[in-house]
């Protein structure tokens, strides 16, 4: 959510806490990086699973993932996310998202039209795509990058993966921001 401290221009909202709330209570907290952390305290922090499933979609390989639905690049740049706070001593807890917040929904109806209207034109670089065209080629990918949507088989795996590794995760009511 950090990265959403911007102002939302006319019109649009940003996802993630605003409000001023960092302003807010930047006065009492303490920023600290995580490499300066006294290691004999016990630190767990929460991160949000359905944040990083969207950074790494649009970021890694977005072609992939609006073409194939492929979700497992994504899951593994998590897993190796998550592995670097462990000779840290930090415990980690991913928080997903649940169900739609009800008081959202003209802002989840303005962003699957957008969502909708990035897919078109996807597929329309994908149409006129040239393989080897270095344009082409980041045409595509960008144009992928704008149609990435939530995929219910990312939260799948990689909260099994989770599992599998000892990792704790939990499911928000309904956004994992809020619940953190």
């Amino acid at each position: 959510a950090a990265q959403n401290r911007g102002r939302a221009r006319a019109g649009e909202s940003r996802m993630g806490i605003g409000g001023g709330f960092y302003e807010a209570i930047r006065p009492i907290c303490e920023w600290q990086l995580l490499r300066d952390l006294d290691k004999s305290r016990k630190v767990r922090v929460g991160l949000d699973a359905s944040g990083w499933e969207h950074k790494y979609a649009r970021s890694l390989d977005p072609v992939a993932w609006v073409r194939d639905g492929d979700v497992q690049p994504v899951v593994d740049e998590v897993l190796k996310l998550l592995h670097k706070f462990e000779p840290l001593g930090i415990r980690v807890l991913l928080v997903f998202d649940g169900e739609p917040n009800p008081y959202k929904r003209d802002t989840d109806a303005r962003r699957a039209e957008r969502r909708e209207e990035a897919r078109v034109k996807w597929e329309a670089a994908l149409a006129q795509h040239v393989p080897g065209d270095a344009v082409s080629e980041q045409n595509l990918r960008k144009a992928a990058a704008r149609a990435v949507s939530r995929q219910p088989a990312y939260a799948q795996a990689l909260q099994a993966a989770l599992t599998q590794r000892g990792f704790q995760w939990e499911v928000a009511p309904f956004e994992a921001d809020s619940q953190l």
